[in-house]
C-alpha cells in the first residue's frame, strides 16, 4: 500500500513539474512575440474629438454628404435629406420622417448596410421606428 502511494506522489509530482515547465514555457514565448511585435512598424490610431473640430472644411462635408447618398442609393434605401451635424455624426430623414443617426468616425458603408438589416427586420415585424442612432456600438432603436 505504502508502494502504491509513493508511486502516486512520484506521478504527481512529475506532473506538476511539468505543468510548470510548460507555463513557464508559454510565459517565455508570449513575452518574445510581445517584444518581436513591437518592433514592426504599425500604424498609430489617431482619435481626434469632435470637441476640438472649431470648423469644417466645406469640401470634405460635400464629399461626406455625396458619399452617404451614393451608399444610400446603392443599397436602396430612399431618403428625403443627408445633414451633416457639427458633433461628427450625419443626420439622415428617410422618407417617411423618421430620423437615422451615423457616424462620421465609423466606416460608412457597413453603417448603412446595418441599417439596412435593421429596416428589414423591422419591416418584416410590422414595426416603424421615429429614429435609429448609430453612433455607438449597438444601435439605439426608438419607436
Amino acid at each position: 500500500m505504502r508502494q502504491h502511494q509513493a508511486k502516486i506522489r512520484r506521478r504527481v509530482n512529475t506532473y506538476l513539474k511539468k505543468a510548470f515547465f510548460y507555463l513557464c514555457l508559454t510565459s517565455i514565448l508570449f513575452f518574445v512575440f510581445v517584444e518581436i511585435s513591437h518592433s514592426f512598424p504599425h500604424k498609430q490610431n489617431i482619435v481626434l474629438s469632435p470637441l476640438g473640430v472649431t470648423h469644417k472644411n466645406v469640401a470634405s462635408t460635400n464629399s461626406l454628404k455625396s458619399q452617404i447618398e451614393e451608399l444610400l442609393n446603392k443599397n436602396d434605401l430612399q431618403y428625403e435629406s443627408v445633414n451633416i451635424q457639427n458633433d461628427s455624426s450625419v443626420l439622415v430623414i428617410m422618407q417617411n420622417n423618421s430620423q437615422v443617426v451615423l457616424s462620421s468616425q465609423k466606416n460608412l458603408s457597413e453603417e448603412i448596410a446595418s441599417l439596412q438589416v435593421t429596416i428589414a427586420h423591422l419591416t418584416i415585424e410590422g414595426k416603424s421606428f421615429s429614429r435609429l442612432d448609430f453612433r455607438f456600438d449597438r444601435p439605439i432603436i426608438s419607436f
